[in-house]
C-alpha cells in the first residue's frame, strides 16, 4: 500500500537525521490513515529522540523521583 512506502520514506528520513521532513510525512500518513500502526510506531521514536519506554521511564524515574507510581 502507498502508507507503507510513505512510511518507508519517513523511516529514511527519520534515521537520516531530517527528523523535520519525517515529521511532516508522517503527519501526512496519519491525515490520510489515523490507525497506522507503523507511522504511530515512528512517530513515538521521533518524539522519544528514538529512546525506548524503557529508557524514558529511567529518566522520568531520575527526575521525580516517585515513592510509588502505577504503571
Amino acid at each position: 500500500p502507498q502508507s507503507d512506502r510513505q512510511c518507508e520514506a519517513a523511516r529514511v528520513a527519520f534515521e537520516s537525521g531530517d527528523h523535520a521532513g519525517a515529521r511532516r510525512m508522517i503527519d501526512g500518513i496519519l491525515a490520510v490513515e489515523p490507525n497506522s500502526v507503523p507511522a504511530h510506531v515512528l512517530l513515538a521514536r521521533l518524539s522519544l529522540d528514538d529512546r525506548d519506554y524503557h529508557q524514558v521511564l529511567a529518566d522520568v524515574h531520575r527526575l521525580v523521583r516517585p515513592r510509588t507510581y502505577v504503571e
